[in-house]
């Protein structure tokens, strides 16, 4: 074996504290909120939304919680995005003129790579989503409100897993757990309830003799959540991720 072999090994399984901060590198910082003064309402019921995903991420020992940015409009929406540029787009089903899917569209048009998640908080619009229709096309995923802010965690951890899962996984050998539901009404309720107890498993494997910075930076080496909606998806994920995958 000679020298260059046995670094890029060394390298591979190196489980130190440089590993960490390699770790989760992508993240989501701002996030801009399309939804009508209603929708609003409805999500400050319990409190300031901000406030509360902010007490998750302490609650976790996770990083700095994103900032979220709220318009009542596609409209209004479409202007803030010409002067700023944010990481996610999470907009509702009724916001005014433009249809979130038309928002979607001019979205992508503007920035091809900021995802843009539907959050639907009426029974009655889960059964009206196809997600094989051209209108669907620009949008990344659909999720339900269920009246708990944990929605909107989990809708920012799976965006930043899907993407960072290539690289973390290549470099840190962080593992893999493959959620496949095509009820958006189910992995709705699924998804944060599985993020919130691996946080809690990869909390308890977490040196008590760590401080907090310490904490944070090894929680990114909690495994992946992976979620895909049809076979042939995690047939695909499996496949890729297949040495790293502990459960599907």
């Amino acid at each position: 074996m000679d020298l260059k072999e046995l670094n890029y090994y060394y390298k591979k399984f190196k489980f130190g504290e440089d590993n960490f901060h390699e770790l989760m590198k992508k993240k989501v910082h701002d996030i801009l909120l399309v939804s009508t003064f209603y929708d609003a309402f409805i999500f400050e019921q319990d409190g300031r939304l901000s406030e509360q995903i902010h007490g998750e991420y302490m609650q976790l020992n996770l990083s700095t919680a994103p900032r979220i940015t709220s318009v009542p409009t596609g409209v209004q929406a479409l202007e803030l995005l010409q002067s700023k540029r944010f990481d996610l787009v999470i907009t509702m089903m009724r916001i005014g003129e433009i249809s979130p899917f038309k928002l979607s569209k001019q979205v992508k048009e503007m920035y091809p790579d900021v995802p843009v998640l539907l959050l639907l908080n009426v029974s009655n619009d889960v059964a009206q989503i196809d997600k094989e229709s051209d209108e669907m096309k620009h949008i990344d995923n659909v999720f339900s409100w269920n009246g708990d802010s944990k929605i909107f965690l989990s809708m920012v951890k799976y965006i930043e897993d899907k993407w960072n899962v290539a690289k973390d996984t290549e470099i840190g050998l962080v593992r893999v757990v493959i959620l496949v539901e095509d009820s958006i009404h189910y992995y709705s309720m699924f998804h944060p309830l599985l993020y919130a107890e691996i946080l809690k498993q990869t909390q308890r494997l977490i040196s008590e003799e760590l401080n907090d910075i310490n904490k944070r930076l090894r929680m990114r080496g909690r495994p992946k959540v992976l979620l895909c909606h049809t076979f042939e998806e995690a047939i695909e994920l499996y496949e890729r991720y297949k040495e790293y995958v502990i459960a599907i």
